[in-house]
Protein backbone atom coordinates (compact mmCIF):
# COMPACT_ATOMS: atom_id res chain seq x y z
CA UNK A 1 0.00 0.00 0.00
CA UNK A 2 3.14 2.41 1.02
CA UNK A 3 4.45 1.53 -2.52
CA UNK A 4 1.15 2.63 -4.24
CA UNK A 5 0.49 5.61 -2.16
CA UNK A 6 4.09 6.47 -3.26
CA UNK A 7 3.59 6.26 -7.14
CA UNK A 8 0.91 8.58 -6.47
CA UNK A 9 3.22 11.33 -5.07
CA UNK A 10 2.02 10.82 -1.19
CA UNK A 11 4.90 10.03 0.91
CA UNK A 12 3.78 7.70 4.04
CA UNK A 13 5.57 6.82 7.25
CA UNK A 14 5.52 3.75 8.65
CA UNK A 15 4.31 0.58 8.51
CA UNK A 16 4.58 0.68 12.15
CA UNK A 17 3.18 -2.77 14.06
CA UNK A 18 1.31 -2.68 17.02
CA UNK A 19 1.84 -6.04 19.46
CA UNK A 20 -1.64 -5.21 21.11
CA UNK A 21 -3.00 -8.54 20.55
CA UNK A 22 -4.75 -9.74 23.58
CA UNK A 23 -5.24 -6.46 25.56
CA UNK A 24 -8.01 -4.44 25.63
CA UNK A 25 -8.65 -0.63 24.37
CA UNK A 26 -10.00 2.22 26.28
CA UNK A 27 -13.26 1.38 25.15
CA UNK A 28 -12.50 -2.34 27.00
CA UNK A 29 -12.84 -3.97 23.52
CA UNK A 30 -10.06 -6.82 23.31
CA UNK A 31 -7.74 -6.59 20.46
CA UNK A 32 -8.12 -9.93 18.27
CA UNK A 33 -4.58 -9.32 16.04
CA UNK A 34 -1.79 -6.72 16.28
CA UNK A 35 -2.41 -4.39 13.63
CA UNK A 36 -0.22 -2.57 10.99
CA UNK A 37 -0.09 1.04 10.56
CA UNK A 38 0.70 3.80 7.98
CA UNK A 39 1.10 7.32 9.14
CA UNK A 40 0.61 10.44 6.56
CA UNK A 41 2.33 13.57 8.49
CA UNK A 42 2.34 16.22 6.59
CA UNK A 43 -0.51 18.23 5.22
CA UNK A 44 0.73 18.62 1.72
CA UNK A 45 0.65 14.81 1.45
CA UNK A 46 -3.13 14.44 3.11
CA UNK A 47 -4.48 17.19 0.39
CA UNK A 48 -2.97 15.31 -2.35
CA UNK A 49 -4.37 12.02 -1.19
CA UNK A 50 -7.86 13.63 -0.36
CA UNK A 51 -7.85 15.22 -4.17
CA UNK A 52 -6.85 11.82 -5.09
CA UNK A 53 -9.77 9.70 -3.76
CA UNK A 54 -12.10 12.58 -4.79
CA UNK A 55 -13.39 11.25 -7.92
CA UNK A 56 -14.00 7.99 -6.37
CA UNK A 57 -16.34 9.23 -3.68
CA UNK A 58 -20.16 8.63 -4.55
CA UNK A 59 -21.77 9.11 -0.90
CA UNK A 60 -23.19 12.39 -0.73
CA UNK A 61 -22.39 12.70 2.94
CA UNK A 62 -18.52 11.47 2.27
CA UNK A 63 -17.88 14.06 -0.40
CA UNK A 64 -18.89 16.68 2.22
CA UNK A 65 -16.70 15.45 4.52
CA UNK A 66 -13.68 15.63 2.20
CA UNK A 67 -14.87 18.62 0.49
CA UNK A 68 -14.57 19.76 4.35
CA UNK A 69 -11.47 18.22 5.24
CA UNK A 70 -9.95 20.05 2.00
CA UNK A 71 -11.31 23.36 2.97
CA UNK A 72 -9.78 23.22 6.78
CA UNK A 73 -6.45 21.89 5.66
CA UNK A 74 -6.32 24.93 2.74
CA UNK A 75 -7.55 27.37 5.59
CA UNK A 76 -5.11 25.97 8.03
CA UNK A 77 -2.48 26.50 4.63
CA UNK A 78 -3.58 29.86 4.38
CA UNK A 79 -3.49 31.24 7.87
CA UNK A 80 -0.32 29.27 9.22
CA UNK A 81 1.48 28.83 5.71
CA UNK A 82 2.53 24.95 4.57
Amino acid sequence: MKNKLSEFGININGPYQSNNKGTYNNQGYIYNENYNQLALTKKFYLLNLLNNLKPHIKHKNKIRDLNSAISNILERNRKYGE
